[in-house]
């Protein structure tokens, strides 16, 4: 962030907070947000809630939008939960059961589903657009399967 800024580099940072450094929650590590270590760097910043889709895209393109005109960085902090362990070994020994609950309450999908309902989007029209991007998941997932591995060379000038 630090040459970005010094170099006026058009960059967006996002950082997908999910509390946890491996078994370590970020408020044993650090007192300060991330963002606000961003702001050391006179970084345009922004914060938002990393599960509420509408607001992720909302804001990540407001700050898109300030890195293409004024050609600077910026930075979003998206506050989220990673429901998993660190690892597949990794049971989550750490973490409270009653703060992996209520995160669970607020899965992103869910919580979307949830307003398209109450907006009176129909079961059958979301369950449609479920079933499309499943299907560009395997598709890319295909695509990536099928092609062959980059070949390496060594032809860099240096």
């Amino acid at each position: 962030m630090n040459f970005a800024d010094i170099w006026g580099l058009p960059v967006l940072y996002i950082c997908i907070n999910n509390l946890y450094g491996m078994g370590t929650h970020y408020s044993k590590t650090s007192k300060i947000d991330i963002f606000e270590k961003a702001k050391m760097f006179k970084i345009k910043t922004g914060t938002a809630d990393g599960n509420d889709v509408e607001e992720v895209y909302e804001k990540t393109l407001n700050l898109a939008e300030y890195v293409r005109k004024s050609r600077k960085p910026a930075l979003i902090e998206l506050y989220t939960y990673r429901w998993l362990g660190h690892s597949a070994l990794d049971s989550r020994p750490y973490r409270p059961k009653e703060e992996v609950e209520e995160w669970l309450k607020k899965d992103p999908i869910k919580r979307y589903e949830e307003k398209l309902l109450k907006e009176g989007i129909q079961e059958n029209k979301i369950q449609e657009m479920k079933d499309l991007v499943e299907k560009q998941i395997m598709q890319a997932a295909k695509f990536a399967d099928d092609s062959p591995f980059p070949e390496f060379t060594n032809d860099m000038e240096i």
